[in-house]
């Protein structure tokens, strides 16, 4: 029994040998034709995309010629000329002739010329300058401007005016004027001391500028001068 079941199990088994053949068959050909397409993939690649050729520079390495040298420009000779002769001529030299002297003239005696006196005059004498005029003293001048003064302040008083209103109410009293004075013009009147009332000193004001004044005194032409006059409001005046 056992001898015949491993004739049965030993005709079951096939040999191993037959199918690997076709099997390894089929692998080199599957091998054959990938190799196939591969070569032909990659000459179909490489005709498409020629690989560029490298370009060869060549360098050559010359020495520099050196400049070449100008020729010396040759000098040229200096021209030699010939001396000249000078012909040089030599004056001829008398020789000195000795003239005689002649003798001196000898002058005749000279006579004396007459000596005429000039007349004589009598000195010239010059007159005496004539003597300056008199000078004014200072009281003199002093004692005139107080005249002068004393003139004004009568010609203001007697040009007064005594205000109405002022007498009634028994105002009164005096005030100083005061103005610039030049050849009989009068400026710049004013009241320097005022009376307590302006009705006087408005008067006296009006009496100043319509005073009849007297003529300018000498010593007081071509001058400015300022005065100071009292105007006096009395009650019992006519005016």
């Amino acid at each position: 029994m056992s001898n015949n079941s491993a004739l049965e199990h030993h005709e079951e088994v096939p040999t191993s040998s037959e199918p690997s053949l076709p099997r390894a068959f089929l692998v080199a050909l599957g091998l054959e034709i990938v190799i196939l397409f591969t070569g032909s993939a990659l000459i179909a690649n490489a005709k498409s995309n020629p690989v560029p050729q490298q370009q060869v520079v060549e360098l050559n390495f010359e020495e520099p010629k050196p400049a070449p040298k100008e020729a010396a420009k040759p000098v040229p000779k200096p021209v030699v000329q010939p001396p000249q002769i000078k012909h040089v001529v030599v004056p001829h030299i008398q020789p000195p002739v000795h003239v005689a002297a002649a003798p001196a003239a000898v002058p005749p005696p000279s006579t004396p010329a007459p000596v005429v006196s000039a007349p004589v005059t009598a000195p010239v004498v010059a007159a005496p300058p004539p003597p300056p005029p008199p000078v004014a003293s200072h009281n003199e001048t002093a004692e005139k401007e107080a005249a002068f003064s004393a003139q004004l302040k009568a010609a203001i008083q007697a040009a007064l005016i005594y205000p109405p209103a002022a007498r009634m109410m028994s105002v009164h009293g005096k005030a100083q004027v005061e103005f610039e004075f030049e050849d009989g013009t009068r400026s710049q009147i004013h009241v320097i001391q005022s009376s307590g009332s302006t009705m006087l000193d408005q008067a006296a004001i009006q009496a100043a500028s319509n005073a009849r004044i007297p003529p300018t005194p000498e010593f007081l032409k071509g001058k400015k001068k300022t005065y100071q006059i009292w105007v006096e409001f009395n009650l019992g005046s006519t005016r």
